[in-house]
């Protein structure tokens, strides 16, 4: 029987993460980018880049099912710089749980009443639902000179101290 939790990253996991990064570009970002872009963003994932990642100081969450990695999102404060989600795990509601997850940690640790997102087209819809409004569509460039259009979004929460003003 499978047991699916949401946890913080642990050492280990950065495997797991790599692969769910990357089907997610290869398969589910797809329906929106060329081969070209997609070849361009996943082709150059390795397991130390989150490990640096983590050394830097972005905190992970992860979606683990007995030991698989079926989704993960990362954050420093005030940006939300990853969230991906494996094919198998995704339309389930994982993602909305892995999400508010990550989210509740980043506002727990830190002092944020903004956050920001660099999202793809693909996950515009989703972020959309959970609170981000469009702040403008743009382009980043990958490092091979690949251009491809993102969505930069935005969400201001209220702290519980504004609140009591």
């Amino acid at each position: 029987m499978s047991l699916i939790v949401i946890r913080p990253f642990q050492l280990g996991d950065e495997q797991g993460i790599m692969e769910a990064h990357v089907a997610s570009i290869q398969k589910i970002a797809s329906r929106d980018y060329t081969p070209e872009q997609i070849e361009a963003w996943s082709g150059n994932r390795n397991v130390n880049m989150y490990l640096e990642a983590r050394e830097t100081g972005e905190q992970y969450w992860v979606i683990d099912d007995n030991g698989r990695i079926g989704g993960f999102a990362g954050w420093v404060p005030g940006r939300i710089r990853g969230f991906y989600m494996h094919p198998d795990y995704a339309e389930r509601g994982l993602g909305r749980k892995l999400f508010e997850a990550a989210e509740h940690d980043m506002l727990t640790r830190s002092e944020v009443t903004i956050c920001e997102i660099d999202g793809t087209l693909t996950a515009k819809p989703f972020y959309q639902r959970m609170g981000f409004s469009v702040v403008e569509e743009t382009m980043y460039k990958f490092p091979s000179g690949v251009e491809v259009p993102i969505v930069k979004m935005v969400k201001h929460y209220q702290r519980q101290q504004e609140q009591d003003k």
